[in-house]
């Protein structure tokens, strides 16, 4: 092979990785956004039926240390209808604002007919009542792969208290 045919060649597969290479940037964001999916979920976790306060910290719900575990319906807000279940551990960080509220960590995991939204984070509890977000960081079935945000605002829905969760996910 001459070298005149060897430069050719080597310059032949040089603008073939060259195309190649920006065939896949190209291609990549297309890619990507046909992999994932948004999704707008709103359900209502409804007050009760079972919570259990625990004082494991210095003597006197709520201090540093003290948490609680629940397990709760999760309802259609429009209907009120069953949707699933919450199971939740919020645990108390510390007293702010004077003792007037508390930094929690709240860990949810809400099972729906599709799969399961995995929520967890840090807030004060008196976001909960006002719109406070906290991240989604996982799930199963329908929602495997979820990465999204969780908001709380208080509210009612078919006479029971509770918390309207509106979720904001991307999936796969």
């Amino acid at each position: 092979m001459t070298s005149a045919r060897k430069i050719r060649m080597a310059s032949a597969v040089a603008i073939a990785i060259a195309v190649a290479g920006i065939m896949i940037v190209a291609l990549r964001p297309v890619i990507s956004s046909a992999q994932t999916t948004p999704t707008h979920i709103e359900v209502f976790n409804a007050e009760g039926p079972f919570e259990k306060d625990l004082d494991v910290g210095r003597a006197g719900f709520p201090t540093a240390g003290d948490f609680a575990v629940e397990s709760q319906p999760l309802l259609d807000p429009g209907i009120g209808s069953a949707l699933g279940r919450s199971l939740s551990e919020l645990t108390i960080v510390r007293p702010v604002s004077r003792g007037q509220d508390l930094e929690v960590i709240l860990h949810s995991t809400l099972r729906l007919p599709q799969g399961d939204v995995v929520l967890d984070g840090g807030l004060r509890f008196s976001e909960l009542f006002d719109g406070g977000t906290i991240a989604v960081v996982g799930g199963t079935g329908s929602f495997a792969g979820a990465r999204g945000t969780a908001a709380f605002t208080a509210g009612t829905v078919g006479g029971h208290d509770g918390f309207l969760i509106s979720i904001d996910i991307t999936t796969g």
